[in-house]
Parts: structure tokens; C-alpha cells; sequence
């Protein structure tokens, strides 16, 4: 391909000025559409604004929704646990044998009461780890855990089973509510001390580049001296900075080892405390003091068994079974590398059949001395009436929604205040609730009316404890954030919840590691792995106001993403290129007035003089290329000559991806930063396509999120006038607020349409082939050239790639609005429909 000397766009400058003049004699009708069209755009940038907004405080009400909800089913499981053991606690100590047979049937109903809050979390997840990893269609995606973690999975629900047993039925069941609600906070001492153990000492500060955080304590103060002369590098940007400074200030406090030590060394001295305190004020209740021995002995082994380390390892999979992150094989399901699922399986059937025996050898063992027998009760009786009922179901119901309400908010990547808060107030909260309400008046009267002068040491104590807790988890449930509607494995490293230990559970089963140091979360949710995104828009013969819409949006590109390299300092970010494929815009070696009308619009929507840009003789017409922004974002036209290349959208799409998949990967095979096909991504839009940067990256990081998606569409609204568009936006509306989500909870979206969506290079691989093949007959004709986005995502789904609809990622496009133009598009549309 020949280059030509820039000043041989001379003849372009002479036809722009010619079309400019033409326009100021006769054509008043274009000026009144492009003053409309100015207004509009100024319209669309201050829509933007307040959208922006009013997400900001739909974000704000949804999170404090989630706070009270989170925050009141926690609460709420954790009292009415304590309620039901205080219940069997009343009917089992210090009774007679002739009250203990009198009251048989209310141990047997209590005791199986227990049983069912502790085994039916299990029940939940072996269904759910059977559907989705065992007979689902999924299934040969999720491997097998290897055979020491099946041992060692066996092993731990063995131990589980019987730590849980003996802290429900011989701490829960001889504590006071007031005492039992304070037991369950030294759960965390074991993960203490193996933060401990993995943390790294404090050592010469340093500002790591490649993340753009401080590595250690020292850091600290450093961030403060530097957070007056970042914020002088603008407001906006400033503000980013200073607000990121100081959360790595907080969390490089909360992260550092002396402070995870102090963090154990508080839960320790709590757990003395406590059962100093359970000696001093009810010796006269306790059976051989079980309770000193059974809470310390039961709080760290299920500690150990619920730390991150032994958690991820009995997740593991056989070393040949685990998938590359960097490459997808065959398309058989999800890339998820860890065996959670298949594991879960295994370990929540063993539980499922181990609590009924082991809780009974519990049971009986703690009670050896009476003659109490559970299983001796009519099973007509065993859910009982009235209170303990009540009690029973609402700590199954608040359990379970607590969990579902907590796995939203961390969907919505709603962490802190949704998440983190909730957690650590449900204590105070259940606490201050059991003083509080009369229908737990047992709180208060159990316990303070026998030693009045431990009434306050045991709140100070219950301070300690939960001193500990704050300081140890605090840094992982604030600061360790996860994808924009990402999957259950990216969010916690199990997928159920312990009712008995709901909050503890729940942030124990975090997940904190799940990103490596090139694959980071940036602060607004957005995964930061460096990936490769080609905008390729198809033209045709668009007038003046649409061509400017679409030169905006891809400034807006440019220039979002020069902002994003401020904020991320010198971190590896992505690269954008844009491409527009403009049929029919030469003639006999010459541009026509379309393509001259585009070039005019290049300098005022762009910022770069028509000059500066690179011009090429191709073998389908001319090129001309720019660097656009501060970022140099490469900004191509390729202008097709009819005579020499194929027209029409199909084959101008059929050039952008053998443009990227056979050309540009290639060719990067060997330079410092070679393409990848799993993070090489295809924008296509159309030429009069109005989005914004934010949109764009909504749905990059979707498909990067999950590696079984090969594409992913917005949200499209229609902009026009007249009664035809009145009538459209109630037809977009069905489309885009009905029929895509419907499909897309049902498994798929069966069209991405090429106006804003988002294509994987891996996936396109795959079928460009096939997609470029020649019209064979009439039929051909219907569903390849009539309806071409369509068709390439028939082929897609055949292939067995998943196509996702992502309603927050929005655009707009011009839609007909004489009826001739309707008549034409439906005319295309239709037959397409039926024929793929």
C-alpha cells in the first residue's frame, strides 16, 4: 500500500470548502438540523449529568436498603438461635430425672429443631452444587477436587460436624442468651493467627507504580504528605486521589501485622473472659464445667476449618484439569479453575448424613449422666406449636434471605455498605435488641439478677471481642471489592452460608484473593486487566447530525480513557483503537460528498486538523488515519470502493474482523505486548450511534468477567420525532425491558445487534469462517445479508458461546421517521427474524 504525501489532501480542503459554501447559499434546511441537533447534543451531555446523578443516589438508596436488610436478618437469626437453645436450656439443666422424662417431648422437639437449622443449609447446597457442577449442563467445566483435598474434605466435615454439635448443644445450650450472643465472636482467632503467619514485616517504604497503592504501614504517612500536591492536578482527578490515599492509609493500618497480632490477642483475652465470667456468675448451672472446656476447643477448630488457606485448598483441582486463566478450551461451560462446586457436593452430603448420628453421640455424651433420649419423641411433635415454631421458622427465614441479601449486595458491588456494616453491627444490633425488646426480656433478667456487680464488665467485654473482630476483618470486607455483576465464585469461595455462625461465615467465605496482580478491581468496580478494544463502526450514507453523534461518542472514548491513565498512574491500562468502514465512498479514485462530509466533521468533532492525518492508497480504496487526544488514540477511515470490494454491512464487517483476527493478533505475536484473543475485544457500532465511555466499559468488563460469553448488548433507546418514533419507543422498550432480559435469564440472548455490542475475538474465531461465506440462493439472502447480526449470533450460539444483555450499559440511535424508511428496515428485519 502506497502512502501519499499529506499535502495531497489539498483537493479534500478545496471539496470541504465547496460543500460549506454550497451549504451557506441554499441549504437552510440543514442549518435549522444542525441547530437542532447542537441543542440536542447539549440536551444529551447535561441528560448524562443528572443520570449520573440520580444513579449516584438510586445507588445510595439501594445500599441502605441492603444495610437494613442485611443488617435486620442477621440480627434477627442470631437471637432467635440464642432464644431456641435458652428454650432447651430451661428443659435439660439442672433438672430432675423425673422433670428431664415429664419433659421429654419438648427436649426431642428443641433438640430436632437444632438439628434442622444446622443440617438444612447443607441440604441447599448439595442441590444447588448437584444442579449446577454434577448433572447440569455445566457439569464437564467444574472438575473434581484432587484426591488429597477429597481426603482432607472428608476429614473436615468430620470435625465440623462434630464442633458445630458441641458448641450448639453444650455452649449455646448452657449459656445465658447474654453470654452465648457474646461465645460466637472468637471464631476469627484461627484466621488471626494465619494472617499473622503470611503477613510480611514491615519494611522500607515504597509506592508500588505497577498498582498504583502503598505497600506497608510506612506508607501512611507518606500518603498524607502527598495527598496537597496530587490535589492540585485537578478537582476531579485530585478528589480520586485524595479519597483512594486515604483508603490506602486505613487499609495499610488494618493490613499490618502488629495490628493483626493486637486483633488476636483481644479475641483470646474475650474468650478468657468469657469463660471467667461463665465460672464466676453460673457455677450452680454448669455439669462438670462443660462449656470452659467445649467453647475454646470448639470456636478454634471450626476457626481452622473456615480460614481462607484451608478453604481454597480443599477447592482444588487435579493439576490437569485446571484451566489456563489466560485462554479458554473447549466450550463446554464456565473457566472456573477451582473444583467448588463437585467439592461442595461431596462435603455437604457427608454433613447431610453425619449431623443427625454425630449430634445425637454429642447430645447424649454431654448428658450421659440422665436419661435423655431425643429420638424417643413421637415425630408428630417434633416441630411443635405456638413460640418455638415461631422462633424456628424465623431463623430459617432470616438465615437464608440474610445470605441472599448479602450475595446482592456484593453483586452490586455494594460492599461496604451492604456488605462490611451490616456485618459488623448485626452483633451490637442483636445485643442492644435483646436488652431492648420485651420479647427478649430473658436477656437481661438471666443474667443480671444474679452478680449485679458484672453487669457492665460483661458489656466492656463483649467490647473487647468485638474490638478484635473489627480490626482483624475490617480491612477484608471494606477494601476487597469484585466485578460488576460477577459470578458467586468471584464473590465468596463457597456457595452456602453457616446459620449458626451467619455474620462470621459470611465473612470468613469472602473472597479476598480471587485477582492477581495484573487482574485488579479497580475503585468503581471496573476490572483493570489490561485488555485490547477495536470500535469499528459501518457508514453508509448518513447525514450531518448523525456522523457528528458518532464522532462524539468516540471522543468521548478517547478522552475517558486519557482520564483513566491519569487516575491510574502508570499502571498497564488498555489500548482503544476506532474504525469506520464507509461503503460506497469512493468513485473512480475520488471521494465522494459523503466522505467529504465525514472529514469535514473531523476537525470539529475530534480536535485534529484534516492535515495531520496520514492518507493510503488500499487494495479496497483509501485509508486516513489520525491520533486522537492525549492518550493518541488511533482513529481510522477506511474508505471502500464498490468496484473493488463488496458493499453492503455484512462484508464491511466481514473486513473489520479479518482486519483484527488476521492481521493486527498476528502481527503482535512479536512485539513487547502481544494481543491476546480472550482480552481483544470488537465494538461495532453503527454510524449514528450516540454512547458513552462508561456504557462501552460496562460491557468490556461483563464479557471479561465470564469467559463463556463471546458477546454482550446494551440497552438501545430510540431518538427521533413524530408519531413513528412515539410508536418505536414503546417498541424498543418491549425489546430491550422484556424480551432480552427474558432471554437472557433462560441462557441466552438470541441477537446482539450490531448497533452497540461487544464482541470476543476468541469467540469470533471460530465462526468468521463460516460467516463470510458467499449466498448460495434466496434463502441465503434472507438470513445472511437480510439479517446479519442475527445470523452471527446463531452461529455463536451454535458454537456454544453464551450472548448476555447488560440493561445499566445504555445508547442511542436515530430511528426512521418517514413511513418509507420504517417499511424498509421492518422489510429487513422481519424475514430475518423468522429465517434465523
Amino acid at each position: 500500500m502506497a502512502t501519499r504525501d499529506v499535502g495531497g489532501i489539498e483537493g479534500l480542503q478545496e471539496k470541504q470548502n465547496v460543500l460549506q459554501h454550497e451549504k451557506s447559499l441554499g441549504c437552510q434546511a440543514v442549518k435549522e438540523k444542525s441547530g437542532t441537533e447542537e441543542f440536542g447534543e447539549e440536551s444529551f451531555a447535561s441528560a448524562i449529568s443528572r443520570n449520573k446523578k440520580l444513579r449516584l443516589g438510586l445507588r445510595l438508596v439501594i445500599g441502605f436498603v441492603l444495610l437494613l436488610a442485611v443488617l435486620g436478618c442477621v440480627a434477627g437469626s442470631k437471637l432467635t438461635l440464642v432464644a431456641l437453645a435458652n428454650k432447651l436450656r430451661h428443659v435439660t439443666v439442672n433438672q430432675t430425672k423425673q422433670e428431664l422424662k415429664d419433659r421429654s417431648t419438648d427436649i426431642s422437639r428443641l433438640y430436632w429443631q437444632l438439628v434442622i437449622i444446622l443440617v438444612l443449609p447443607h441440604c441447599l447446597t448439595f442441590v444447588r452444587s448437584a444442579v449446577v457442577g454434577v448433572i447440569g449442563k455445566t457439569r464437564k467445566a467444574h472438575p473434581w477436587p484432587r484426591r488429597s483435598a477429597l481426603i482432607a474434605g472428608a476429614l473436615s466435615s468430620v470435625l465440623e460436624v462434630v464442633a458445630m454439635s458441641v458448641f450448639v448443644f453444650s455452649v449455646l445450650c448452657y449459656l445465658t442468651p447474654l453470654l452465648a450472643l457474646l461465645s460466637m465472636q472468637p471464631v476469627f482467632a484461627a484466621q488471626f493467627v494465619l494472617d499473622i503467619y503470611y503477613t510480611p514485616s514491615r519494611c522500607r517504604p515504597r509506592w508500588n507504580h505497577r498498582n498504583g497503592h502503598y505497600e506497608n504501614l510506612d506508607h501512611a504517612e507518606r500518603s498524607l504528605l502527598d495527598m496537597s500536591d496530587e490535589y492540585r492536578t485537578g478537582p476531579e482527578l485530585g478528589v480520586h486521589k485524595f479519597n483512594q490515599r486515604i483508603r490506602d492509609c486505613f487499609g495499610a493500618i488494618l493490613d499490618n501485622k502488629i495490628v493483626k497480632i493486637v486483633a488476636f490477642f483481644l479475641q483470646v483475652v474475650g474468650t478468657g473472659a468469657i469463660i471467667a465470667t461463665l465460672v464466676l456468675t453460673h457455677k450452680p448451672d454448669l455439669d462438670h464445667h462443660i462449656p470452659v472446656i467445649a467453647l475454646p476447643l470448639s470456636l478454634v477448630t471450626l476457626g481452622a476449618l473456615w480460614s481462607h488457606r484451608f478453604q481454597e485448598f480443599l477447592l482444588q483441582a487435579p493439576q490437569r484439569n485446571q484451566r489456563n486463566p489466560e485462554t479458554v478450551c473447549e466450550r463446554d461451560g464456565a473457566a472456573d479453575s477451582s473444583a467448588r462446586y463437585k467439592a461442595n457436593f461431596l462435603n455437604s452430603f457427608y454433613r447431610i448424613v453425619l449431623y443427625p448420628v454425630l449430634a445425637y453421640g454429642v447430645f447424649r455424651l454431654i448428658h450421659s449422666n440422665k436419661d435423655i433420649d431425643p429420638w424417643a419423641a413421637s415425630t408428630l411433635h417434633l416441630l411443635g406449636t405456638g413460640s418455638d415454631l415461631t422462633l424456628f421458622v424465623a431463623h430459617i427465614l432470616t438465615s437464608f434471605f440474610g445470605y441472599v441479601f448479602a450475595w446482592t449486595a456484593c453483586l452490586m458491588t455494594l460492599r461496604t455498605i451492604g456488605f462490611a456494616l451490616p456485618l459488623l453491627l448485626s452483633t451490637p444490633v442483636a445485643l442492644l435488641t435483646g436488652l431492648i425488646v420485651p420479647y427478649f426480656e430473658e436477656f437481661s433478667r438471666e443474667h443480671f439478677s444474679k452478680f449485679n456487680s458484672l453487669n457492665y464488665a460483661v458489656i466492656g467485654l463483649w467490647f473487647v471481642v468485638y474490638l478484635g473482630q473489627v480490626l482483624g476483618i475490617a480491612y477484608y470486607l471494606c477494601t476487597k471489592n469484585n466485578l460488576i455483576l460477577s459470578q458467586d465464585s468471584d464473590m465468596f469461595l463457597n456457595p452456602h452460608y453457616e446459620s449458626v455462625f451467619l455474620e462470621q461465615y459470611l465473612s470468613l467465605n469472602r473472597q479476598v484473593d480471587k485477582y492477581s496482580n495484573n487482574m485488579q478491581v479497580t475503585f468503581d468496580g471496573h476490572l483493570s486487566e489490561p485488555r485490547t478494544i477495536f470500535i469499528c463502526s459501518t457508514m453508509y450514507r448518513e447525514n450531518v447530525r448523525e456522523m457528528r453523534q458518532m464522532l462524539k461518542s468516540i471522543n468521548r472514548m478517547s478522552e475517558w480513557y486519557a482520564d483513566q491513565r491519569k487516575l491510574n498512574g502508570k499502571r498497564k491500562d488498555d489500548t482503544v483503537e476506532s474504525h469506520i468502514f464507509f461503503d460506497g465512498a469512493v468513485n473512480g479514485g475520488q471521494l465522494t460528498q459523503y466522505a467529504v462530509q465525514l472529514l469535514s466533521l473531523v476537525s470539529e468533532c475530534l480536535g485534529v486538523e484534516i492535515r495531520s492525518g496520514t492518507r493510503k492508497e488500499t487494495y479496497y480504496g483509501q485509508s486516513m488515519s489520525w491520533q486522537v487526544g492525549e492518550r493518541k488514540m488511533t482513529f481510522t477511515v477506511h474508505f471502500k470502493d464498490n468496484l473493488k470490494v463488496k458493499n453492503k454491512k455484512r462484508w464491511s464487517q466481514v473486513m473489520y474482523m479479518n482486519y483484527v483476527l488476521n492481521h493486527r493478533i498476528p502481527e503482535s505475536q512479536t512485539s513487547k505486548r502481544p494481543l491476546n484473543k480472550d482480552h481483544t475485544y470488537i465494538l461495532t457500532t453503527d454510524a449514528d450511534i450516540d454512547f458513552t465511555a462508561e456504557s462501552a466499559m460496562v460491557l468490556m468488563d461483563s464479557l471479561a468477567s465470564n469467559k463463556e460469553v463471546g458477546a454482550v448488548c446494551a440497552r438501545t433507546h430510540p431518538k427521533g420525532s413524530g408519531v413513528l418514533y412515539w410508536y418505536q419507543i414503546f417498541d424498543y422498550a418491549i425489546g430491550h425491558w422484556f424480551t432480552k432480559p427474558a432471554e437472557h435469564l433462560l441462557g441466552s440472548v438470541l441477537c446482539c445487534p450490531g448497533c452497540f455490542s461487544v464482541f470476543r475475538c476468541r469467540a469470533l474465531e471460530g465462526v468468521l469462517q463460516e460467516y463470510s461465506s458467499e449466498v448460495q440462493g434466496a434463502a441465503d439472502f434472507l438470513y445472511k445479508d437480510m439479517g446479519e447480526d442475527r445470523w452471527l449470533c446463531t452461529l455463536l450460539i451454535q458454537r456454544g458461546w453464551r450472548l448476555d444483555y447488560c440493561a445499566i450499559s445504555e445508547n442511542h440511535t436515530y430511528c426512521p421517521e418517514s413511513f418509507d424508511e420504517f417499511y424498509r428496515q421492518r422489510r429487513r428485519w422481519v424475514p430475518s427474524i423468522i429465517a434465523n
